[in-house]
């Protein structure tokens, strides 16, 4: 899950914010935002926020005295009504 979000950062960071900003001169007239949802750019900033919370959840529940069914599944729990969003993308 660690290199997972750690992915997702840099697509969000090094890709997504440039395209969505314009903030580069080159950038501009190159993708537009129905062409950023037709690739599906836009749910990733989705999916990254809720895996960051994901990793999060379970870098603590791991740092506590380890009790892998109650403390694992229930971050499991708590978190997959989220993971709808992979349908989107």
């Amino acid at each position: 899950e660690l290199s997972y979000v750690k992915s997702l950062r840099i697509i969000v960071n090094t890709f997504l914010d440039p395209l969505e900003k314009k903030e580069v001169e080159e950038l501009r007239g190159i993708i537009t935002e129905a062409d950023l949802r037709a690739i599906g750019l836009v749910a990733i900033r989705n999916i990254y926020a809720v895996n960051s919370l994901f990793l999060e959840g379970l870098t603590e529940s791991i740092g506590r005295r380890w009790s892998p069914t109650e403390l694992l599944g229930g971050v499991f729990k708590r978190f997959t009504p989220f993971l709808k969003m992979y349908r989107e993308y």
